[in-house]
């Protein structure tokens, strides 16, 4: 026995149990692992404790036909340790408190990721890694010791001119060896230099972690759970363009919570659209808060929130999701009070809404690959040195007044929009913004004479670069004079209201919803249209305190008929009733006039939901065939899987692009979530081109095995884990 540094944990080794009257030991790892630690190293990663905690969860999950994503965490470092070597400990705040930058905890970490990965790699369940949880990093906390590496930042971004980091903060320093870490938050050069510092420093220790993966599984998936801290955040080392292109999956952890207004609703999906802007890879929420932790609150709107969130995710683009969390406590003080589990009809809702979400997988993934032809341009000078002022608030109001006019909506970083990606868009919004990159103002200027169009909120923005320097006011001038100017005090109605006098509003938004009240389009409601097969689909959502009486105008005329695709009913009418958070998904052939009545009948409604009345179960549900991992989600790549985890891998795959989704649910598990086809990017092997400009350390530890947060589920597919904590 051994008492664990852990209150109330107590270790046993040489555990047996037999059978009656037999002498053979039923458990197949009933001890410590018997291996001497390296004197060397001074620890041992435990190969038996990885083996009883994790491998043998993959094999029971492979039996069963599920597929695992496995949390790495890497924040779980043994208190011991700090102890025998204090250059790890740190003042972090976050879950990662140690100094990921001293050169035993990049031993202890690579021992770990190695060890870990060679005993995992080769099972039929793994799916992917995810490989920290909830990642924030602050240099500050810790400055002495990162101090010696931003000042080598420094040394490279000014090119060793000390006089040019001088003219640009008012300073006279000797040397880089002289400039002191920022330590508080100022709208200035110092803080905008440690803010791409410290982020630039935390996406190459992921960076770092993903290539000792790919050394050893090349093909298997990595991702982190980075929370939405889009528009803040500042303090917390995430570059998200630099995650984004480390990551084979968009891995997140975001929260839409009930009675959060239209605001709450919005808050996800526009993280959601951001992610999928930034590289065409599968978003998967692998920690989604949907119902508060503790929550008392036992009505039935539950129900149609998680409804809502399950749905509205999927058409904005979220691949899979992992419900936070599954759990069952009696304890009055804990965080897993009121968690699904004590709630029956939520955990009915979220089964039918995923088992919905399989069976119209097609006509989701339609929604899932129909482009936005406008983008709003996301700038870290402006997020740096206006965080606390304007420009947050700025892209979420132009980003609801878009979303909820009946228009998809992107981003666009400043990087992307060098590279030429706004070519991709008919209208690039600018939002009310002081700061952007130097070189922009050229890029914007392009654009235009390749004939975009661009928006810009405030006749006195963009007048300050990345360094708080005055932009060239000749270049200002070119771009502004061909730009719309919008008004700087506008709010989201009257940014709709111009909206929809542009003239590309009508093929963004081919579709509008009239509300009956008051004869102008409906408020606090979203509405997507798209084409596919020969027909028009158009989901809805209202997320307003109300329900809403709308029409429909096709193309400017009333829309009278249409097959409801969630509950396979037609609807016929002049009018359509919108109850509050409930998502309707509706059909009609798009050769139709849509102001001509059409009988839909009975046959139309059993051919729309075959799947479920005209077809044996195992042909039409794939959620309920025993087909293995690696064959159900295999229309994720649409290429030959000869070896496992070949669903996501990292080569380009150009016929993937119209690849159909996956589907499938466990057999004997509660479906949670599912999964959508995605489109691949060349740039999914390329690493942060910053990444060369950090001077690492030798290389990172093994930690106790990361427990999970509840039921994984990807591509319908759920497995319940064993533990609960993060």
């Amino acid at each position: 026995m051994v008492v664990s540094e852990n209150t109330g944990t107590v270790w046993f080794d040489d555990i047996s149990i037999t059978a009656a009257g037999g002498g053979e030991n039923l458990l197949l790892y009933p001890g410590f692992d018997e291996r001497a630690i390296d004197p060397a190293k001074g620890y041992l990663i435990s190969e038996a404790s990885i083996q009883n905690n994790l491998v043998q969860v993959l094999e029971r999950a492979a039996e069963h036909n599920v597929a695992v994503n496995v949390l790495l965490s890497p924040h779980y470092f043994p208190d011991w340790m700090k102890a025998k070597w204090p250059e790890l400990n740190s003042n972090a705040t976050g879950f990662i408190k140690y100094n990921i930058e001293a050169p035993k905890a990049r031993q202890v970490i690579q021992d770990y990721l190695q060890t870990v990965i060679s005993m995992i790699k080769d099972s039929p369940a793994l799916h992917s890694v995810t490989l920290s949880n909830e990642p924030v990093f602050d240099t500050r906390r810790d400055a002495e010791a990162h101090t010696p590496a931003f000042q080598e930042y420094l040394r490279e971004q000014y090119n060793g001119n000390i006089a040019g980091l001088n003219r640009v903060y008012g300073t006279s320093y000797s040397d880089f060896g002289k400039v002191p870490m920022p330590l508080n938050y100022s709208a200035t050069p110092q803080f905008y230099d440690w803010y791409r510092f410290n982020s630039n420093l935390f996406t190459c220790w992921h960076q770092w972690m993903a290539d000792i993966v790919h050394k050893i599984a090349p093909g298997l998936a990595v991702h982190s759970k980075v929370m939405n801290s889009t528009l803040g955040g500042l303090d917390q080392g995430i570059d998200f363009e630099g995650m984004a292109a480390l990551s084979d999956i968009s891995g997140n952890d975001s929260t839409n919570y009930l009675n959060t207004g239209v605001d709450g609703q919005v808050e996800q999906y526009r993280y959601y659209d951001f992610l999928s802007s930034l590289k065409e890879a599968p978003v998967f929420n692998s920690e989604e808060h949907i119902i508060r932790d503790g929550d008392s609150n036992y009505l039935p709107e539950q129900v149609d929130h998680m409804r809502t969130v399950l749905w509205q995710g999927a058409m904005h683009r979220r691949s899979a999701s992992t419900i936070w969390v599954w759990a069952r406590t009696y304890s009055k003080t804990s965080d897993f009070r009121g968690s699904v589990l004590h709630r029956p009809d939520v955990v009915a809702e979220v089964g039918k809404t995923s088992l919905d979400l399989n069976r119209l997988v097609k006509e989701v993934t339609a929604f899932q690959n129909d482009r936005a032809k406008v983008a709003i341009l996301y700038s870290l000078p402006a997020l740096a040195y206006e965080a606390n002022t304007t420009y947050p608030n700025a892209v979420r109001k132009l980003y609801g007044a878009v979303s909820l006019s009946g228009a998809g909506v992107d981003f666009i970083t400043e990087k992307q929009l060098r590279e030429g990606k706004g070519n991709e868009y008919s209208m690039i919004l600018v939002p009310q913004q002081q700061h952007l990159e130097r070189d922009s103002l050229d890029s914007l200027r392009q654009y235009q004479e390749s004939g975009g169009t661009v928006a810009i909120q405030g006749a006195d923005s963009l007048r300050q670069d990345e360094h708080n320097q005055v932009l060239d006011e000749a270049a200002r001038v070119a771009v502004f004079g061909r730009a719309i100017i919008l008004e700087e005090g506008w709010s989201a109605a009257q940014v709709q209201e111009w909206l929809r006098t542009t003239s590309f509003y009508k093929t963004a938004a081919p579709v509008v919803l009239i509300d009956e009240a008051t004869g102008l389009p409906v408020e606090a409601v979203e509405w997507r249209s798209v084409r596919k097969d020969g027909h028009w689909l158009l989901n809805i959502t209202n997320y307003g305190s109300t329900a809403k009486r709308v029409s429909v105008l096709a193309n400017g005329e009333r829309l009278t008929s249409a097959l409801s695709l969630i509950d396979g009913v037609p609807w016929n009418g002049e009018t359509l009733e919108l109850p509050r958070l409930s998502p309707v998904l509706l059909q009609w052939a798009s050769d139709e006039n849509p102001g001509t009545e059409r009988e839909l009948t009975q046959v139309t409604v059993r051919e729309a939901i075959r799947e479920l009345t005209q077809v044996p179960i195992r042909e039409a549900t794939r959620e309920l065939t025993q087909v293995p991992v690696q064959e159900a989600t295999r229309e994720l790549t649409q290429a030959p899987i000869p070896e496992p985890n070949r669903a996501l891998t990292r080569e380009r795959r150009p016929e993937a692009v119209e690849a159909s989704p996956m589907r499938g649910v466990n057999r004997g598990a509660l479906p949670i979530s599912w999964a959508i086809g995605r489109s691949r990017s060349s740039d999914w092997q390329q690493k942060p081109e910053w990444c060369r400009v950090m001077r690492m350390a030798p290389t990172v530890p093994t930690l106790p095995l990361p427990a999970a947060s509840g039921p994984f589920c990807w591509s319908g597919r759920c497995g319940f884990r064993s533990r609960t904590m993060r």
